[in-house]
């Protein structure tokens, strides 16, 4: 998700990701546990309201292989939801983690 900013963690149990396209929170939501991947709503991580969408990305409780394929799955469904690549008309295709990822 390179037009995203994140701050590569050095400890801790999550990556934060600031999304840099408006997306509608539920939609990625609804889109991404579709896909396998469940969101919770990274705006009850904060007192004030975020300028732009915020998911965090908890790490601690899987394998590196199924965190890849949550975060390239995760990927797809951002890209599908950015009303900049909507126009494209190629959907890329997604792999499915092998067991469902929560976040």
């Amino acid at each position: 998700m390179p037009s995203h900013r994140f701050a590569k963690p050095e400890g801790g149990f999550f990556v934060g990701v600031t999304l840099s396209d408006p997306v509608d929170p539920e939609q990625l939501r609804t889109q991404a546990r579709i896909a396998g991947v469940d969101l919770s709503d990274g705006a009850g991580f904060f007192l004030n309201a975020q300028p732009a969408p915020f998911l965090r990305l908890p790490f601690c409780s899987m394998d590196e292989d199924t965190a890849r394929c949550g975060v390239r799955t995760l990927a797809t469904v951002i890209e599908r939801s950015s009303p900049r690549d909507q126009h494209r008309g190629r959907p890329s295709p997604i792999s499915r983690p092998k067991q469902p990822v929560r976040t």
